[in-house]
């Protein structure tokens, strides 16, 4: 059908709207260099991930996808964002996810990703987390698991830190 070549979206009889191929193709590409800029300017330039993430939605629209596959070589192709998102074409570096909320107390585990849903939701969210240390890599443990308080005491890098009931239900992997 001609709409699927020319067009990146597909308006259906009921009037939803989806992606076709082209389309996909298209915000793969778009997320793709939008996480490749936020990696080089986190390791390269050494922004937080908060700022690196507002930079790169400024800059995403005015690189191309030469200049995106010269920053991917430059970098050894890595395979996530700071934010541990999987760069589109990329396997997951890390097994398993579970999220924050549900670690059980004492289990030892790694900070592996901060989901786009958590993101999205929350624009500081970012800036919180990394004030609690809380950044891909860092060794985490629930120290003692009580739902009912504001609180949950996480052990971060061997530091216990209060992170609050708003935070710790997202899918922080």
């Amino acid at each position: 059908m001609l709409w699927d070549s020319v067009f990146a979206v597909e308006i259906g009889a009921d009037r939803c709207i989806s992606l076709t191929a082209r389309g996909d193709h298209l915000a793969q590409e778009i997320v793709r260099v939008h996480r490749l800029l936020e990696r080089r300017l986190t390791d390269v330039l050494g922004l937080d991930w908060a700022e690196a993430d507002e930079e790169a939605q400024l800059l995403a629209p005015g690189v191309s996808e030469r200049v995106a596959d010269a920053l991917d070589e430059a970098m050894g192709h890595r395979a996530t964002c700071p934010h541990g998102n999987v760069i589109p074409g990329r396997a997951a570096p890390y097994g398993r996810l579970v999220a924050l909320a549900d670690l059980e107390s004492g289990v030892a585990a790694r900070f592996r990703r901060i989901s786009e849903v958590g993101r999205a939701r929350c624009p500081e969210l970012l800036r919180e987390l990394a004030t609690y240390g809380l950044v891909t890599g860092a060794r985490i443990a629930v120290a003692k698991a009580d739902r009912s308080v504001q609180a949950v005491p996480l052990r971060v890098e061997g530091e216990i830190r209060p992170i609050g009931t708003t935070v710790a239900p997202l899918d922080l992997g």
